[in-house]
């Protein structure tokens, strides 16, 4: 007889294919941030949103928002390092209150 699944694991397959991002991978990003992100997205943004794979980060002024998006690759590369190829796939940035 097969072993029943685990809630936690059919609701975690669940919520992936509707495009909510592990409730895991949100608290690291927001809760190391400055750690994960380095300079200058630490200092000049924030984490807004995480669906599915894609990252929203808000910019905290004007300014920094085309500086931000030249140089997602750069925090593509650290947010690799510290949770894995593929958890976060694409990087948007946004300006501040939008």
């Amino acid at each position: 007889m097969k072993e029943p699944a685990r809630l936690s694991e059919v609701l975690k397959g669940l919520l992936g294919r509707l495009g909510v991002p592990d409730p895991t991978t949100w608290n690291l990003i927001s809760e190391q941030w400055e750690t994960m992100a380095g300079d200058p997205w630490a200092r000049l943004s924030r984490p807004f949103a995480l669906t599915g794979d894609v990252l929203v980060v808000e910019a905290k002024t004007p300014a920094a928002v085309a500086m931000l998006r030249y140089g997602t690759a750069g925090l593509m590369a650290r947010l690799e390092e510290h949770l894995g190829a593929g958890t976060v796939t694409e990087i948007r940035v946004k300006g501040p209150g939008r």
